[in-house]
C-alpha cells in the first residue's frame, strides 16, 4: 500500500485494510474465551497492527528500514500468539 497507494488516500485505505477482516471483533471473543496469556498476546499483537496501519497512512514509501523494523515486529507477535495459543490447546485437551 506504501508504494501503490497515493499519499492522500492512503489513510482511509490503511484503515479498510485494518477493519475489512473483523480483528476488533475477533480480539473480544480471545478476550471472554482465552486465558490471560493468550489476551495478552494478542493486545500485544493487536497494537502493533494499529501501529502498522497508522504507520502505512503517513509513513514515506522510501523509509523501507522503519517498514522492514515494523514488519519484523508485527511477525514476532503473531509468532508468540500462536505459541501461547497452541500451549493453550495442549493444556485444555
Amino acid at each position: 500500500m506504501l508504494r501503490t497507494t497515493l499519499a492522500h488516500e492512503r489513510p482511509a485505505a490503511a484503515e479498510t485494510a485494518f477493519t475489512a477482516h473483523g480483528l476488533g471483533a475477533v480480539r473480544h471473543r480471545i478476550h471472554v474465551l482465552a486465558p490471560a496469556s493468550v489476551s495478552d498476546a494478542a493486545d500485544a499483537a493487536f497494537r502493533a497492527l494499529r501501529v502498522s496501519r497508522s504507520h502505512v497512512a503517513t509513513a514515506d514509501p522510501r523509509d523501507g528500514p522503519a517498514l522492514e523494523t515494523l514488519k519484523a515486529e508485527i511477525g514476532d507477535l503473531r509468532d508468540r500468539l500462536k505459541a501461547v495459543m497452541r500451549e493453550d490447546i495442549a493444556t485444555t485437551r
